[in-house]
């Protein structure tokens, strides 16, 4: 009877358990969530090449100056990192040669915080020698990590116009209120404002487009608002001269090797590299020092007899036999030399301490009596002065 309401029990138990469960998943609201797929996680352009490929335009992501591939001037360039990118002489030439005939760029500008930093990223590479910034006013904090999820499009938007066209919504810029800064822009160039995320610079026969951020047109955002489109109609040389054929690839360059730590503070601090790989060196050799007893080269004939006469001294020092310790150090010194030039060692050892060849021979052969401390420290330092020598 007992073990039967146990069963009831238990039974009733996981029924309830299993009716909350129910329960609990039946009332949780459904709620569809676009993903990204591995494809586009690892493309964040997937979206724009499938797009352009249906329009017969191609899209490639690699370097095509520097693999010796020169793109046709009816074609458009994207650099998403400036700095990392065009690194030397050679590729910016190239690259303003190529916008100067004929060549459309899409250049994400670097951002700066005040005049004086304006001043400093001015340089002489192209397109960063046409002196157009972006001032930042306002810090915000970026995305630290790559969300698997599709993320709803921004609130706010801005207008771009381009001309004899009417104008079209491109999403807001997420880094911050900042500002086209063109105090330093080259003369001779006249800047044609599209909108505040987008300044156009007529160079040569081609184009320059300085945009604050590229993030519009990558998987996640291309379908918000008129961005699809804006990047389009500059690709496609939409609503200019029909003179002028369209372009036939899309060139997105990606960013340069990173250099690593090591060459950053190389370059920046090589006296501090410097410093502190001497003073390693310098550390590892006091430690060896410190750690380690006087050590000299001990011939191969002579390496038996050292090791005996080691092992005996060793075995005198810990039975307290000090007379025998010394006469075992004595040993060693002398063994593996000649008979007939131990007495010109001794001599020769004696002269260069200052010390009689009594007082040595005496260490090396010490009286029947314990010597005292400081008879067995200077007998033992006579002894080691011995030792170097031979």
């Amino acid at each position: 009877m007992r073990k039967a309401l146990i069963y009831i029990i238990l039974s009733a138990a996981a029924v309830a358990v299993i009716g909350i469960a129910i329960w609990w998943y039946r009332s949780q609201e459904r709620i569809e969530v676009r993903v990204s797929t591995e494809e586009a996680r690892l493309n964040p352009w997937l979206a724009v090449s499938i797009l352009f490929e249906s329009r017969n335009l191609d899209v490639k992501q690699e370097f095509p100056f520097f693999n010796e591939v020169i793109p046709s001037t009816r074609d458009t360039i994207v650099v998403r990192h400036g700095p990392y990118t065009i690194e030397t002489a050679k590729q910016s030439s190239v690259l303003e040669r190529w916008v100067r005939d004929g060549g459309t760029l899409i250049y994400r500008v670097t951002g700066v915080w005040d005049e004086e930093e304006s001043e400093r990223s001015f340089q002489q590479l192209f397109p960063m020698n046409l002196g157009v910034h972006l001032m930042r006013k306002e810090l915000v904090e970026a995305e630290s990590y790559i969300s698997t999820t599709m993320p709803e499009c921004p609130d706010q938007s801005q207008e771009i116009t381009f001309a004899n066209r009417p104008p079209l919504k491109m999403q807001a810029n997420p880094i911050g209120e900042s500002i086209f800064d063109l105090d330093h822009v080259a003369q001779g160039l006249r800047p044609l404002t599209l909108g505040v995320g987008m300044l156009q610079l007529n160079y040569g026969s081609g184009r320059v487009f300085f945009v604050r951020e590229l993030r519009q047109w990558t998987n996640s955002y291309v379908s918000c608002y008129d961005n699809a489109y804006i990047l389009y109609s500059i690709v496609s040389d939409f609503g200019q001269s029909s003179t002028r054929p369209s372009p036939r690839t899309l060139w997105i360059l990606p960013m340069g090797a990173f250099p690593s730590l090591f060459e950053l503070i190389w370059k920046n601090a090589p006296h501090a590299v410097l410093g502190v790989a001497l003073a390693f060196l310098v550390l590892i050799l006091v430690w060896n020092i410190r750690q380690s007893p006087p050590a000299y080269e001990v011939s191969s004939p002579r390496r038996s007899a050292y090791e005996y006469a080691t092992s005996a001294a060793k075995f005198a020092w810990r039975n307290g036999d000090l007379r025998a310790y010394l006469i075992a150090l004595g040993t060693n010194a002398l063994r593996g030399h000649p008979l007939d030039l131990r007495d010109r060692i001794i001599s020769d050892t004696a002269k260069r301490l200052g010390i009689s060849e009594i007082k040595l021979r005496e260490a090396l052969k010490p009286e029947k009596r314990a010597p005292s401390e400081s008879e067995l420290i200077e007998q033992v330092r006579l002894v080691q002065a011995l030792y170097k020598k031979g």
